[in-house]
């Protein structure tokens, strides 16, 4: 949608984790290096832990096109309590042939294969992936693996990623023995105000914007309201982009992005005064463009902004990720946006209202003009009012 309009080449924050993006800050730098460091090593066990949202899986992947044609990867994103099972889905992942129903036969087949790779110079590895959900039998089972060594080194490299609940689990009695075989462990803390600056900075490059989009004072906003963490910094970086690509908008100043984090009612983690932002949860809200947004827009609206409404504010909180059905709110955003568009278009003249509408929105008014209407230019006065910067993006 905003594509052409802010000269980029793809959208900049997306909700996928594309490893062009990566953004080496220091803790992810230190985490890389501890992962890297524990494969070439041959150090076995690895443990990797970050809040929900922290980039792990975007740090995994991006360490996974490093080491191409130095390692081979399987990746385990379910429980096995079936110990045999597992093997098999290691062989898989590994592109080992076989896999036969008995354990002990699979056992040797895979060992053959770790040792053949070690001969060429390669190294195996096992990524679980969101490691804190796999069950303790599973957990066990996947510390059998780490028997597979020769004198010298672990065959098999192992990286448990998760979250910080990881930690906690391989300390308690029944995964002691895991525990104690870790020998890396990497913690990835959240961004910097700093970094949350050259994060931003870094994914518009990434897809051809080389000039800053965001202001400096929109990007503290964003550091403060994110909490630092990279999820929650596209998901308001992008809905900034909606709104002023809507407003026809070329730069994104502090007060939009206020504007951005009142409609997402995150305003509590905004150093801002009241007056600046709307504090309250007891308002329903859009999830994306609403009341504030069109109050920039000069567009005035009944009290539920004429949009869809959230039977509940959308907060982010430390103890789980920002949205916990994204696709869901990737529509509704894409709804509120196209609904935005036609507003601004009828108001402004682009689009005729129907006769239907003029009546109903006469009698809900009282015959009376919006008082946000009265503010825009009008006939030969709005010639000129708008600088090229805040120019309207609709075609006259």
């Amino acid at each position: 949608m905003f594509l052409q309009h802010f000269g980029v080449i793809g959208d900049p924050f997306g909700v996928t984790p594309d490893p062009r993006f990566l953004f080496l800050g220091r803790e992810h730098r230190e985490a890389l290096s501890s992962l890297y460091y524990g494969i070439v090593e041959g150090r076995g066990f690895a443990v990797m832990v970050a809040a929900p949202g922290m980039g792990k899986t975007t740090l995994l992947r991006y360490l996974r096109q490093r080491m191409k044609g130095r390692a081979d990867f399987a990746t385990l994103a379910c429980s096995f309590d079936d110990k045999n099972e597992l093997l098999k889905a290691v062989m898989s992942g590994l592109t080992v042939e076989g896999g036969e129903e008995n354990y002990f036969q699979n056992w040797q087949r895979l060992q053959g294969f770790l040792l053949d790779r070690r001969s060429q110079g390669r190294k195996a590895v096992v990524i679980c992936d969101e490691a804190q959900s796999l069950s303790d039998l599973t957990l066990e089972n996947i510390r059998l693996l780490s028997n597979l060594e020769t004198t010298q080194e672990k065959l098999l490299q192992i990286i448990l990623a998760g979250q910080p609940d990881l930690v906690l689990r391989l300390k308690t009695q029944q995964l002691e023995q895991l525990g104690q075989r870790v020998n890396v462990s990497c913690r990835i803390r959240p961004l910097t105000e700093t970094e949350v600056e050259t994060y931003i900075q870094h994914r518009l490059e990434v897809v051809g914007r080389k000039r800053r989009l965001f202001t400096s004072e929109a990007a503290t906003v964003i550091a403060h309201a994110s909490q630092g963490i990279p999820r929650n910094i596209n998901t308001l970086c992008y809905n900034a982009m909606a709104l002023a690509c809507a407003l026809g908008r070329r730069l994104i100043d502090e007060e939009l992005v206020h504007d951005t984090v009142r409609d997402f009612a995150l305003a509590e983690f905004c150093k801002s005064s009241p007056s600046q932002l709307d504090s309250g949860h007891n308002h329903q809200c859009s999830a994306l463009l609403g009341p504030a947004s069109l109050e920039r827009a000069g567009v005035a609206l009944p009290s539920n902004g004429g949009l869809m409404k959230v039977a509940r504010p959308l907060p982010i909180h430390k103890d789980r990720p920002f949205a916990e059905d994204f696709s869901a709110q990737i529509s509704q955003m894409l709804i509120r946006v196209d609904r935005l568009v036609e507003a601004i278009e009828k108001w402004r003249g682009i689009i005729p209202a129907s006769p239907a509408q003029d009546a109903g929105d006469a009698s809900a008014n009282g015959n009376e003009k919006p008082a946000a209407l009265d503010k825009l230019p009008q006939g030969k006065d709005a010639e000129g009012a708008y600088s090229k910067e805040d120019q309207p993006a609709v075609k006259a």
